[in-house]
């Protein structure tokens, strides 16, 4: 029985020392005569940004103050942050939204109540010790003053000391050397429809449609080929003679490939006989100086590229060119580059067929 005393004794000991220490802490902060005022909603938003999207009940603090030029910070709690929404909800000694309040008021003065300076989301982890005094949270109604003090630890690490003053300025927690880890990802982009399982969703039976629905539906993309056809022509007369003249040294070189060879001779031989017909556009083509022959080039592709994906794929297939004739690519490597982004805007098209088949025979 003699033990136990000593030992409750010597816990009773401890326990006023470390609220004398901690009630130093606070009166210093309570003593400052310099204080600054902070903007609780420019903190919020900082919040957000990094991923700590508070709801109204956990938006708890205000009358923040930045105590002097030390990692320190002051605010008001509120003890009962869900009064508003429904009575008698909560029989916690200390509701968990003011203890999260608490604990962002520790974020701030670790960051030196600078908003712009915080850039990660913290999360409690650990803590050293908690000691909360019921009898005084239980006078103590409607809101509390927190006090702060915190610093960064490490990469990833912050410390942090918590008091949590109530009725009469008398102490209802005092937490010391909580733990606070940031989190290692970029905060999560948020959704403008939440709670997809539970949102209800029209779409068309996919079974059940006629030909003219569908026509209706998905009515079809149809390019007039009498205008696409001869202006890709056009455009690829354009490209094979600036390539010929401006990488002469491809011709002349030839290539190991013999089916690259082919295409070479090939090439030269239907423009060297289109350059000597007077009739012949190649003519015209081949008389331009090659700085007006490249800006055709790129007139040509502007207006052909929004319409047509074989124009995208020849656009992309003659800027690699010299690669594919040096050996360094195939044409086949290079066509399918960037997962055929060329063949993005036709697979567009399909997507919202595609969903409705998914959507009826998703459990298939």
């Amino acid at each position: 029985m003699q033990t136990l005393t000593s030992l409750l004794t010597c816990i009773s000991h401890e326990l006023t020392r470390a609220a004398l220490s901690e009630n130093r802490a606070v009166r210093e902060m309570q003593e400052s005569r310099s204080k600054k005022i902070i903007n609780a909603a420019q903190w919020y938003e900082s919040f957000a940004r990094a991923g700590l999207c508070y709801g109204p009940m956990f938006q708890g603090l205000s009358s923040i103050f930045a105590i002097g030029h030390a990692s320190r910070s002051q605010a008001k709690v509120r003890l009962d942050p869900t009064a508003k929404a429904m009575k008698r909800e909560s029989r916690y000694i200390i509701h968990p939204a003011t203890l999260d309040a608490s604990l962002q008021l520790s974020i701030l003065a670790a960051h030196k109540n600078t908003a712009t300076k915080f850039k990660r989301a913290f999360m409690p982890t650990a803590f050293e010790s908690v000691v909360v005094w019921p009898k005084i949270a239980a006078q103590s109604h409607t809101s509390a003053d927190s006090y702060a003090s915190a610093a960064l630890k490490g990469i990833r690490g912050l410390s942090a000391d918590v008091v949590l003053r109530g009725h009469h300025d008398q102490t209802i927690l005092e937490a010391t050397n909580i733990f606070l880890t940031a989190a290692d990802q970029s905060a999560p982009k948020l959704i403008e429809e939440s709670s997809p399982y539970t949102r209800i969703v029209w779409k068309p039976d996919i079974d059940s449609l006629t030909s003219d629905t569908l026509a209706q539906l998905y009515p079809p993309v149809v390019l007039d080929d009498d205008a696409v056809i001869p202006s890709l022509n056009h455009l690829a007369l354009h490209q094979l003679i600036h390539f010929k003249v401006t990488h002469a040294d491809v011709f002349r070189r030839g290539s190991k490939e013999p089916h690259l060879q082919r295409l070479l001779d090939w090439t030269a031989e239907k423009l060297d006989a289109a350059g000597a017909d007077p009739t012949s556009p190649a003519s015209i083509i081949m008389d331009y100086d090659d700085e007006f022959r490249a800006q055709e080039i790129e007139r040509l592709s502007s207006i052909l590229l929004p319409q047509s994906s074989e124009a995208r794929l020849m656009c992309h297939l003659y800027n690699n060119l010299p690669d594919i004739y040096s050996g360094e690519k195939t044409g086949i490597q290079v066509a399918l580059q960037n997962n055929c982004e060329w063949f993005s805007h036709p697979l567009a098209l399909l997507l919202p067929f595609v969903h409705n088949i998914c959507f009826k025979h998703k459990k298939d």
